[in-house]
């Protein structure tokens, strides 16, 4: 993608589509070299959908025994919309905005690596904020997302079918849902799925707090959906 001519009418970034019914669009890219074994893909959300104030659900910092090494590395690409906007990001998640960029219409920011869990991005202005992670140093997991911004969050979240078992590679790393939790205290979340013999089963599950806010991983029995309900807002990234 070549960005030194932005008024030349092509692909390279700062693109705007409008139409006059309603479109879905999706953003897919992959290195030359490695070719779609790390492909990505994010959605393009409509600029109604954007936020001033997103958290990061998951992050560099969650330890490799648990995530499998899948977030080792973890980034963010934000995007200003009209008006353009001032951005202060918190990447560490140590309460502090220790980055503040000011970005015209189309501009983006990259966060090269570093986010931790619970990791802040606050704007004056709506922006788009993607999530980009990987295992360093692999030659296939890489995983990017289109982030929900915090007023968008739910007491709800569903999520479809799980992978199947004969495509999990290791034991207990199948379709598994990020519970994250901002607040400082645990957080009840009632999962409900169904069991070997098709019958539906709710478990609570405690998603701990914390300063950042706190994470809790579960994994989906294979060939079920789950559904997600809690007393107040919360993120399932999946």
């Amino acid at each position: 993608i070549t960005t030194t001519n932005l008024t030349a009418i092509d692909f390279d970034g700062r693109d705007k589509i409008a139409a006059s019914r309603t479109v879905a669009v999706t953003h897919t890219a992959w290195a030359a070299g490695s070719g779609t074994l790390l492909a990505g893909s994010v959605e393009v959300l409509d600029t109604t959908d954007w936020g001033t104030d997103y958290r990061a659900p998951v992050g560099a910092n969650i330890l490799d025994a648990t995530d499998h090494q899948m977030f080792e590395y973890t980034s963010l690409v934000i995007q200003a919309g009209p008006g353009g906007a001032t951005v202060q990001i918190d990447a560490d998640a140590n309460g502090s905005f220790e980055t503040t960029v000011n970005l015209i219409e189309g501009q983006s920011h990259f966060v090269n690596g570093g986010v931790n869990v619970g990791a802040r991005v606050l704007s004056n202005n709506p922006v788009q904020v993607d999530i980009l992670t990987g295992d360093i140093g692999s030659n296939y997991e890489s995983r990017d997302s289109a982030l929900v911004p915090i007023d968008r969050w739910s007491t709800a979240a569903y999520t479809p079918v799980s992978t199947p078992s004969t495509a999990q590679s290791i034991a207990g790393t199948g379709t598994t849902v990020w519970l994250y939790n901002p607040g400082a205290s645990a957080l009840t979340v009632q999962y409900t799925t169904r069991d070997g013999g098709g019958n539906l089963i709710t478990t609570p599950l405690s998603v701990p707090g914390g300063a950042a806010g706190g994470y809790l991983p579960q994994v989906i029995p294979d060939g079920y959906g789950a559904r997600f309900t809690a007393p107040s807002t919360f993120f399932a990234f999946s």
